[in-house]
C-alpha cells in the first residue's frame, strides 16, 4: 500500500504506513533509523522502496512468530493400541483343571530325586469332571526333554487312580470315573512325570544346562459301554 502527501515525517510515515499494512503489530517502530535521520532515509524518492522494505521485514517477522507458534505448541499424544488374545473353552462333557477346578499348570520343573541328580520327577494333581464315567487318556506326542543336541533318557508318564498307576502313551487308554456328583463324575488324579538326565562320560561333553520339553495329554469323553 502507498503512502499519501498528507503524511508529515517519515517517522510518521513509516508508522502509519506499518499501521495499515500489519495491523497490530504496528506498534513495533524502527525508532532507530529515526534517530539516524530517517528524513534522509524516508525521502520521497525512495519511500515506496523502504515501504517495501519494511513490509518484507515485518512478513519475515510474522513468519518467524509463526513458526515459533508451530515449534512451541503443546504436543498431543498419540493413542496407543495393545492386544492381549483371550480364549474361553466351554464344554458341558470334561473339564480338566487343578485341584482348586480352576486353573492349570503353567512351566513345571522336574526335581532331581537325590543329589547326585540321577533322576528327575515330580507329580502333578489334576481334577476330571465329566457327565459320564468313562473317558480316554493318550499322549498326544512323546514327552522329549531336550538341551540343544542332548536329550534326557527314560522320559515316562504315567496316572495314578485309586492306588493305581498305569503309564501313559500314545495309545489311547481308557479311564473310568469313580466318584459319583449330582451333575456328573469328579475325581482328583496323579500325574506323574520323570526322566534321567543323559549318560555322562568321563571327558565326555558337558551336558549340564536347562532341558526343556512339552507334555501334551488329549482327554477325550466317551459313551459308557452298553
Amino acid at each position: 500500500m502507498r503512502a499519501t502527501s498528507a503524511i508529515s515525517s517519515p517517522g510518521h510515515y513509516c508508522l502509519r504506513s506499518v499501521r495499515q499494512v500489519a495491523g497490530v503489530i504496528s506498534c513495533v517502530v524502527l525508532h532507530a533509523d529515526a534517530d539516524k535521520g530517517a528524513s534522509s532515509i524516508f525521502s520521497r524518492g525512495n519511500v515506496d522502496g523502504n515501504l517495501k522494505e519494511v513490509v518484507l521485514k515485518l512478513n519475515s517477522i510474522l513468519f518467524a512468530l509463526g513458526m515459533g507458534v508451530f515449534f512451541y505448541s503443546p504436543v498431543h499424544a498419540q493413542p496407543i493400541v495393545k492386544t492381549i488374545k483371550l480364549t474361553a473353552h466351554i464344554s458341558d462333557t470334561i473339564h480338566i483343571s487343578k485341584p482348586d477346578g480352576a486353573s492349570w499348570y503353567g512351566e513345571e520343573a522336574l526335581l532331581p530325586t537325590d543329589r547326585k541328580q540321577t533322576s528327575f520327577s515330580n507329580t502333578f494333581p489334576i481334577r476330571i469332571w465329566s457327565n459320564q464315567a468313562d473317558f480316554n487318556m493318550l499322549l498326544v506326542q512323546p514327552l522329549r526333554m531336550v538341551n540343544g543336541g542332548y536329550e534326557m533318557t527314560d522320559a515316562r508318564v504315567s496316572v495314578l487312580q485309586n492306588n493305581v498307576e498305569r503309564e501313559l502313551t500314545s495309545q489311547s487308554m481308557a479311564m473310568k470315573q469313580t466318584r459319583a456328583e449330582a451333575d456328573g463324575y469328579d475325581q482328583i488324579y496323579q500325574l506323574k512325570v520323570s526322566a534321567k538326565p543323559p549318560v555322562r562320560t568321563p571327558g565326555g561333553a558337558d551336558i549340564n544346562g536347562y532341558y526343556r520339553g512339552d507334555l501334551i495329554v488329549l482327554f477325550e469323553p466317551r459313551n459308557n459301554a452298553p
